[in-house]
């Protein structure tokens, strides 16, 4: 709530002004505990009670807490010298609510070398498995990439974000898009479309009768999977129409980009045990 929030704010600016970038959590919560803000807000029982659960709610992301490791170091994830970042946030899956909190100082991160970096220097942001954000699940993700999506043209950025499905961005008549998603599909200036699931294709069509020309249909019902081919079948849409291509890349290259169950695991093995991933390629 909005006062949790302005006495958060208060604790940040105490513990930045004592130790500008060396500040921890653990200065938040020691500015929460002190002489200071007791003498300020001592008679003021409502206050000091969210102030306790504040205390409490911290405890577990200070450098003695269970997720202290993620959030007390002097080397920021994204630094003014990163040029490329690649964030897996798989593996933190089974904690919900560590990923949120995790995701959320990453937002934070991207939308300060977004959007006030040199607007000489390009940008994108790539998002992989995107539809776990625009559930609405996380607000601020959600409202980060409908904001990107809207405003990073001007700032010389780009946002590409890649799902399973058509209907992930656009929705079906009996589900409809969240706005992130509806967002993210009505301001991309180019599109990008691959192999579709038959039976998901077709329900998406009857649902989107206008969205693809008879040629665009009959087109991409007739990709054939990568396996068969040795190639990827590509829609590319712009403003200006559509064209089709495919994708064609070397056997190592393949390799290493393969998420085909048997071959990721043959690659991990391999260099688990000390091969390079060309090598194990």
């Amino acid at each position: 709530d909005k006062i949790s929030e302005a006495i958060l704010q208060k604790g940040v600016v105490a513990a930045y002004e004592a130790k500008q970038n060396k500040a921890r959590i653990d200065d938040v919560v020691a500015y929460l505990k002190s002489d200071e803000v007791m003498k300020e807000y001592g008679r003021q029982p409502t206050i000091m009670s969210r102030i306790d659960e504040l205390v409490l709610l911290l405890d577990q992301w200070c450098t003695w807490g269970t997720n202290g490791e993620y959030f007390n170091s002097d080397n920021p994830t994204l630094d003014g010298e990163t040029r490329f970042t690649v964030l897996e946030l798989l593996s933190l899956e089974d904690s919900p609510h560590l990923l949120s909190a995790v995701l959320y100082s990453l937002i934070l991160a991207i939308q300060e070398k977004m959007f006030h970096s040199s607007r000489k220097l390009k940008k994108v942001a790539i998002i992989d498995e995107a539809w776990r954000l625009f559930s609405g699940q996380n607000p601020h993700a959600a409202r980060f990439i409908e904001t990107g999506y809207r405003t990073v043209r001007r700032h010389k950025g780009a946002f590409i974000t890649i799902t399973q499905s058509i209907s992930d961005f656009t929705g079906l008549p009996d589900k409809p898009a969240p706005s992130a998603a509806a967002a993210a599909w009505n301001n991309s200036g180019i599109k990008v479309t691959l192999l579709q699931d038959t039976k998901a294709f077709k329900t998406y069509l009857a649902a989107n009768k206008d969205q693809f020309s008879e040629m665009e249909t009959e087109i991409v019902q007739g990709f054939q999977p990568a396996g068969d081919t040795g190639f990827s079948s590509v829609m590319i849409s712009t403003m200006k129409g559509s064209s089709f291509h495919r994708l064609f890349v070397d056997p190592v290259t393949r390799a290493m980009f393969s998420t085909e169950p048997d071959e990721f695991q043959y690659m991990s093995d391999a260099q688990a045990a000390g091969a390079t991933s060309e090598e194990a390629a």
